[in-house]
C-alpha cells in the first residue's frame, strides 16, 4: 500500500491542493495529519481557510483520511493554542462542527499510526483507554455503546471525539510548561521528546512541532521503533510511505 502524509496545512490550501492534484492518483491512501486553521499570513485567514477546509472534507472518502490537530481543537474547546483566531472563532466552530463526521483523532495502516501528535501509554492510561476502567467510563456509559472494550485502541479513541467529549484531547493542565512536553498530553498535544520516551504504538506518525524545512521529515527509528514527524515552517509538506 502507497500512503501520502501531508502535515501540518495551516490555512495553505491553495499550495497543498496544487501539490495533491499531480499526486493524487499515485496513492492508494492520503491522510492528513491536521492544524488546518490559524495562520500568520493575513491572506490565509477567514473565508480562505474555511473554503479550503470546507473542500478538503469534500474529498473525504475511504482513501483519504483527515485527522484532528489541536489548533482545530481549540475552537471546539480549550483556545489554550498560540495564534488562536478570535475575529473567525465562530466561523471555525460552526465549521468544525458540521463537518466532525468527516475527521478522526487517529488512524492505523498496517503498523504505522497516524496522528497530530502521537499517542503515549501515560495519555491512555490517564483516561483509562488501558488498564484500569476510569475516566472514559463515563462517557461510555452515557453512550451506552455495547462492546465497547471490544473494539481496538484507535476505534475507542475516535469514538469518544465523535461524541464531543473534547476534554480527553483538550491540553492537560497537570502539564504546567505550556508547550505540551509532558507524557500525560494527549494525541493532539504531545511533543516528540516525550512521545518517544514513552510511545505505545511502536510506529507512529505525527506533524504538530515544526522541523527546520531542510530537515523535514525527522525520523528516529531504534529496533521496531520509528518515529516520524512531518512538519515545517512551510506548511506544505508531503510525505511518501510504502506500508
Amino acid at each position: 500500500m502507497k500512503v501520502l502524509v501531508v502535515g501540518d496545512i495551516h490555512g495553505n490550501f491553495e499550495e497543498v491542493f496544487k501539490q495533491l492534484d499531480k499526486e493524487d492518483k499515485d496513492f492508494d491512501k492520503i491522510v492528513f495529519l491536521g492544524d488546518y486553521v490559524d495562520s500568520f499570513e493575513k491572506k490565509h485567514q477567514g473565508a480562505p481557510m474555511i473554503d479550503g477546509f470546507k473542500k478538503l472534507c469534500s474529498m473525504k472518502d475511504d482513501k483519504h483520511i483527515i485527522l484532528f490537530g489541536n489548533h482545530d481543537l481549540s475552537y471546539l474547546g480549550d483556545p489554550n493554542v498560540s495564534g488562536h483566531n478570535w475575529t473567525y472563532a465562530s466561523a471555525y466552530r460552526e465549521m468544525f462542527l458540521e463537518n466532525l463526521d468527516k475527521v478522526d483523532i487517529a488512524c492505523q495502516l498496517g503498523d504505522y499510526v497516524f496522528s497530530h501528535a502521537g499517542i503515549t501509554k501515560t495519555w491512555l492510561e490517564f483516561w483509562g483507554f488501558i488498564g484500569e476502567k476510569t475516566y472514559h467510563m463515563a462517557s461510555v456509559a452515557k453512550m451506552e455503546i455495547e462492546d465497547f472494550e471490544k473494539l481496538s485502541i484507535i476505534d475507542r479513541i475516535n469514538l469518544i471525539f465523535h461524541a464531543k467529549e473534547f476534554d480527553f484531547f483538550d491540553y492537560n493542565l497537570l502539564d504546567r510548561s505550556g508547550y505540551g512536553n509532558n507524557k500525560v498530553q494527549g494525541p493532539v498535544w504531545v511533543r516528540p521528546d516525550v512521545l518517544w520516551l514513552d510511545m505505545y504504538f511502536e510506529k507512529q506518525f505525527v506533524g504538530h512541532t515544526e522541523m527546520k524545512p531542510s530537515d523535514c521529515p525527522v525520523s528516529i527509528t531504534k529496533g521496531k521503533k520509528e518515529l516520524i514527524i512531518l512538519d515545517s515552517p512551510t506548511h506544505c509538506n508531503f510525505y511518501s510511505l510504502e506500508i
